[in-house]
């Protein structure tokens, strides 16, 4: 038993590795371009990390030649006057209380953070903030790729598998139980877990600039 507890955390440390690449132009010998980098990286959550050492957790990274942007969630007052607005109601939506506006034209709106004057009517509503800051800033982008980290673990647990297997056969070869059941049953639970183990602690791609290469 510690044999096999012993391969298959050698196996797992397998599990989850690193590649790291530079972005920028192909043609000057880098691994992705900037169109590359962006479909691969397109909507998926990932950290940058700053020259200050200072990291951020984002999804929906946009990168162009000297800059590198992202969006973050935000708020803005959005006002109408009186006039355009035939009703308003209390609504409570969720844990919050909210208010239904009824427009003239017929439209209705769900919103929060209502305030009336004398004149007009506002509320809050939803969006995305753009933040961009210069490559020259960035140390770092990391994306786990958990798809990436699910295949890794399927075919080094299915490499694994036939090793802990035939080391488990032969350390019970006096059991009566035959060799290939034991390889069979030991190698089929390392290669059902080893996947799901890939995908959770996934592969981690980094992607470095040129100009930043010499960074930690």
């Amino acid at each position: 038993m510690k044999t096999f507890v012993f391969f298959f955390f050698c196996m797992m440390l397998m599990v989850g590795c690193t590649s790291t690449y530079t972005v920028g132009s192909k043609v000057a010998g880098d691994d992705y371009d900037l169109d590359q980098f962006n479909s691969h990286i397109e909507k998926q959550k990932c950290t940058v990390i700053l020259s200050t050492g200072e990291e951020k957790k984002i999804q929906g990274i946009i990168l162009s030649r000297d800059s590198v942007s992202w969006n973050i969630p935000s708020e803005i007052r959005i006002s109408s006057p009186k006039s355009q607005i035939s009703q308003m109601q209390t609504e409570y939506s969720g844990y919050e209380k909210g208010k239904i506006l009824t427009f003239k034209n017929g439209q209705t709106k769900v919103v929060g953070g209502v305030i009336v004057t004398h004149d007009s009517i506002s509320w809050i509503e939803p969006t995305m903030l753009t933040v961009s800051v210069p490559t020259s800033q960035v140390r770092k982008i990391i994306y786990v790729n958990r798809s990436r980290g699910f295949f890794e673990g399927l075919w080094k647990g299915a490499l694994s598998g036939l090793l802990v297997g035939g080391v488990t056969a032969g350390l019970f070869s006096n059991s009566g139980v035959p060799e290939t059941v034991i390889v069979l049953n030991v190698g089929g639970v390392i290669l059902l877990i080893s996947p799901i183990v890939g995908a959770i602690i996934g592969h981690t791609e980094e992607f470095r600039f040129k100009n930043t290469m010499t960074s930690n």
